[in-house]
């Protein structure tokens, strides 16, 4: 990395450190002097006017000293209302810079830094732990030799941690804000992303797979699998990987912006193909990062309707042929008893969910009082999972009242109005994988001394003991 490009560091004095906010025409410069000085050094403030009736067109810019002091300031302010209307808290960007969705500070969540070649993920994630919350670290390596190149990427959930990385870390990484492309890739770029996905992957298949060189299914008969991605890649990535194993039939795709995560149901053609897809596919990583989690979708309703689609196919083609009406009646009494079958297997079976490595019971009704009964602790290695996930997954037992986990922390508390409720989610859900994060779920103690709380749960072990009690 260039030394200009480490200066850029100082561009503008300050690298995003300049705001654009939407807000009331009515409103007053020195209103919002005052309320952005709460969140740091407010170097100016400027309100433009029209040109011709000299009336406040409505929006504003505010300039900070530090990076951090506007990060802190959109976390804050971002809707906060002020002369009975919401306002707007963003990045000022040029012209140049496309807003998209990342506008209100998401996109400068992720540093690109110098690192010793001998560096470990773990020992960068450790480091920049200390200045919040890391998602991930992605360390750079040469395509062909797997050595590392001496530069890395390092994930914050929010751009305030990412700008205090920025600032306060050891000059010798050399950070710099990475603004990722995402689905703005050239068509160069996009081929060569697709090439290493798809050498990676076949160097882990052996090509005479072709030839029906697949794993035994142990009798498991299912040819759709559920795919979940964290964080979010487009379609066609997961698409094109999902297609090197042969026997694609469907993929299709969903993305859950709330959760920043994609999903995808995926159908072969037989049974052996998508065991063998599971086999390669879980816990797959992108060059970029991202994590797959692949697992049978065994759901008998799923089955049951790709099954149909292939005897509706199936007789199609049979009518073009010159089928008789027996043939007919025949397809209607298998279509039949796979409806049945499905069904009764359907209300029979746990439901098994995509984000869990274990079936849970089907979405029970929270519950309608705010009375606690029994409160749970939590503690999610390496990270907690999103919070609607969390929720989901609790609210399976009943009588569930709220989740929360403590920001930047990797523990939480879950409520519950019955303690038998509380007793059943602790039974099942101790020591489950929720989104690729092992969870661990004890009793929290209702009274703890409140001189020993916080060193208490910070030194919590996350290995089961027998006498484990928990705030």
């Amino acid at each position: 990395m260039s030394q200009t490009t480490f200066d850029d560091r100082k561009e503008d004095r300050t690298l995003h450190s300049r705001l654009f906010v939407v807000c009331s025409k009515q409103t007053k410069e020195h209103d919002l002097r005052k309320l952005f000085e709460e969140h740091g050094t407010v170097d100016d403030v400027f309100l433009p006017r029209d040109r011709n009736t000299g009336d406040l067109k409505g929006f504003a810019y505010i300039k900070y000293a530090k990076t951090s002091h506007a990060a802190a300031a959109i976390k804050a302010l971002h809707l906060k209302y002020i002369d009975g209307k919401p306002i707007k808290v963003m990045v000022a960007t040029n012209k140049n810079d496309p807003q998209g969705s990342d506008q209100y500070g998401e996109k400068y969540t992720r540093l690109f830094i110098k690192v010793p070649k001998e560096s470990s993920d773990l020992e960068l994630k450790e480091y920049f732990n200390k200045f919040g919350y890391v998602q991930s670290v992605f360390i750079l390596k040469d395509k062909d030799s797997g050595a590392p190149k001496g530069f890395a990427y390092v994930k914050y959930g929010e751009f305030y941690d990412a700008a205090k990385a920025y600032e306060e870390c050891d000059k010798s990484f050399r950070p710099i804000f990475a603004t990722p492309k995402q689905l703005k890739r050239s068509a160069q770029e996009d081929d060569t992303y697709q090439q290493h996905n798809k050498k990676r992957l076949k160097n882990n298949v052996n090509e005479t797979y072709i030839h029906d060189n697949f794993i035994e299914t142990n009798g498991d008969d299912y040819r759709s699998i559920i795919i979940t991605c964290f964080p979010i890649v487009h379609e066609k990535y997961i698409s094109n990987l999902c297609n090197i194993i042969p026997g694609l039939q469907n993929c299709q795709y969903t993305l859950d912006t709330y959760n920043s995560l994609c999903k995808a149901e995926v159908t072969y053609s037989e049974p052996k193909y998508a065991a063998y897809a599971v086999s390669k596919l879980n816990d797959y990583e992108f060059p970029s990062g991202e994590i797959i989690t692949a697992k049978p979708d065994k759901n008998p309703l799923a089955q049951a309707a790709t099954n149909l689609k292939d005897i509706v196919k199936n007789f199609k083609n049979s009518v073009e042929s010159g089928a008789d009406l027996i043939s007919l009646a025949d397809a209607i009494e298998k279509a039949s008893s796979l409806i049945k079958a499905a069904a009764k297997g359907q209300s029979d079976a746990e439901e098994r969910l995509s984000y869990c490595n274990i079936p849970l019971p089907s979405i029970k009704p929270k519950s309608n009082t705010s009375k606690v009964a029994q409160r749970l602790f939590i503690i999610c290695k390496p990270q907690p999972p999103p919070l609607a996930v969390l929720q989901d997954a609790f609210t399976r037992f009943g009588d569930f009242i709220s989740v929360s986990t403590i920001p930047n922390k990797t523990f939480g508390f879950v409520k519950y109005a019955s303690t038998e409720s509380a007793q059943q989610a602790m039974k099942i859900l101790n020591g489950a994988t929720l989104c690729g994060m092992r969870l661990k779920v004890v009793e929290a103690d209702e009274k703890p001394p409140c001189s020993d709380e916080k060193n208490h749960i910070e030194g919590s072990n996350f290995e089961d003991k027998s006498k484990n009690k928990t705030p």
